[in-house]
């Protein structure tokens, strides 16, 4: 597929990432998975992705220090980033949103909402799933 959007899913939890890999292929993304904050660095800094969908419970360094790391970097700082996780509280909510995030979504989700929240930041075109 040509001009293929790139997103890095960077979850530790194997079941999770395995299900939204296969989700998000499917809709003709390339995916790559990272399973900790530190492999997820390594991952954003060689390759660059256009999205990157992040845990915030994970291990050193967690979802909210990944994307505090990568603010410092004027190359990275703007690659879009949503979480997506199971923690609830507004202070969390609050923290990621002073960090700049694009989204937060919250676990257990519904799929089409979340494709529908990626392909409009990275926009593609959204009739590949039913509304």
């Amino acid at each position: 597929m040509p001009n293929q959007k790139h997103i890095l899913l960077i979850d530790d939890d194997i079941k999770f990432s395995i299900g939204m890999v296969a989700i998000l292929k499917r809709e003709g993304y390339k995916v790559t998975n990272s399973r900790n904050g530190t492999e997820g660095l390594e991952s954003i800094r060689t390759q660059k992705p256009d999205l990157i969908l992040c845990d915030v419970m994970m291990p050193v360094p967690d979802g909210m220090e990944v994307k505090a790391e990568i603010n410092k970097d004027e190359q990275l700082k703007n690659i879009p980033f949503m979480f997506i996780s199971a923690k609830t509280s507004q202070t969390d909510k609050d923290r990621a949103r002073l960090l700049g995030v694009t989204d937060y979504i919250l676990k257990p989700f519904v799929v089409s909402e979340v494709l529908e929240k990626v392909n409009g930041i990275l926009g593609q075109d959204e009739s590949s799933f039913a509304a």
